[in-house]
């Protein structure tokens, strides 16, 4: 499994404006990907092994999203899509941009978050590893029994007996991920909560201040200045000070 990307995607049959053009995340998973995260397959097949080669045809899997958007009241099936990997290129494959690759849609998974779950999700089209390897530092996903961390020594066993030079980075279960999200979802909310206590308590302040201040001035106005005797009042007269 690698990462995401943001490109620009041409689809057959469908127009693409310049000053709009179609675009869509891009990643790369190797085969039972989606089976091991319990993504459902809607339509179509998953990626094999034979997939998982650079020589081999190149295809794509597409989320529920990309048809929604680009291809609805369609069958995507056997449809072709030519994503614009130029600017997600590195040097651990040997994808020549400059030539033309379209792929062909081999099925359809259901939607998934991307990014967060307070975010909606987006068009998403998922590659073959070996045919798009776009980081070079992929992650592994495990489904294991039992508790997870107790396979982070044999997966680095199997790791280090394919390349001595590859280490397990960070492991760490799908709970600890969900916590770790969980924590920030937390501080975040509490963050929000403190900036609106204090604004609603500087608010209050200056409503309390207004009318005290307001009240003094009034009261200095009525109140004759220093040096300054009253008249006596008189039947039909206002009464003023003199100085």
């Amino acid at each position: 499994m690698g990462t995401y990307a943001s490109v620009r995607v041409e689809i057959d049959g469908r127009s693409n404006p310049p000053d709009h053009p179609l675009s869509t995340l891009i990643g790369d998973a190797e085969p039972r990907l989606f089976e091991t995260l319990g993504i459902p397959l809607i339509r179509g097949r998953s990626f094999t092994v034979a997939d998982n080669d650079p020589q081999a045809p190149l295809v794509a899997i597409v989320n529920q999203t990309f048809i929604k958007t680009y291809l609805p009241n369609e069958d995507p099936i056997g449809r072709h899509i030519c994503p614009d990997l130029s600017n997600v290129r590195v040097d651990s494959n040997n994808l020549d941009t400059t030539v033309r690759s379209d792929r062909e849609i081999i099925g359809v998974v259901a939607d998934t978050q991307q990014d967060s779950v307070a975010t909606t999700p987006q068009p998403m089209v998922t590659l073959p590893f070996s045919q798009a390897s776009m980081l070079m530092r992929p992650k592994i996903l495990l489904s294991v029994a039992g508790d997870p961390m107790q396979y982070a020594k044999p997966a680095q066993a199997i790791i280090s007996h394919i390349d001595p030079f590859l280490f397990v980075v960070n492991p760490h279960s799908m709970e600890m991920q969900l916590a770790d999200y969980a924590s920030t979802q937390r501080f975040d909310t509490l963050l929000v909560s403190a900036f609106a206590s204090i604004a609603l308590f500087l608010t209050g302040l200056g409503l309390y201040a207004t009318p005290r201040c307001y009240g003094r001035r009034t009261q200095a106005r009525d109140r004759p200045a220093h040096g300054c005797r009253s008249r006596p009042q008189r039947r039909g007269r206002a009464h003023s000070p003199t100085c």
